[in-house]
């Protein structure tokens, strides 16, 4: 008897866990569309969105989206950038397995780490992932919160 007890215990446990891992992934990816610079007249991949729509979340090292942003124009609708890219992001996080081990949070494009620490033109570094990673405990606590709330 105690030990079904135990077994539904971690059951229960594992379930919130899982909900806590989502829903803290949700608030990254939010974050990550939000501070991710939208059209910026300066000929980088934030203006043509191809940074943008590289962000993902994986279970493998190295694997996700890269888009270029070489040969494209500037991003006419930076708004519908940010709901393709957010969508691709939810996307990923729907597909994750429960016991995946690892979790990379990642951006692939070419040009990504000119973005995130050298800038482009007259602008930048942007900082993209600096400052998503400096509110993880934000996101994190937004999220164990919420759970708790829905249990």
């Amino acid at each position: 008897m105690v030990q079904r007890k135990l077994d539904g215990l971690m059951k229960s446990i594992e379930g919130e866990l899982n909900q806590v891992r989502d829903e803290f992934l949700k608030n990254i990816a939010e974050d990550l569309v939000r501070a991710t610079p939208k059209g910026v007249p300066d000929g980088s991949p934030v203006d043509t969105g191809a940074y943008m729509s590289s962000h993902s979340i994986t279970t493998t090292r190295g694997a996700g989206r890269s888009r270029t942003s070489h040969g494209k124009a500037p991003n006419k609708d930076p708004q519908a950038a940010s709901v393709e890219a957010l969508s691709a992001l939810m996307g990923d996080i729907s597909s994750l397995p429960n016991e995946a081990p690892a979790i990379y949070i990642a951006n692939n494009s070419p040009h990504a780490s000119r973005v995130e620490y050298g800038g482009w033109a007259k602008v930048g570094p942007y900082a993209v992932y600096t400052g998503v990673r400096e509110r993880a405990g934000l996101h994190l606590a937004a999220a164990v919160a919420k759970v708790r709330g829905s249990t």
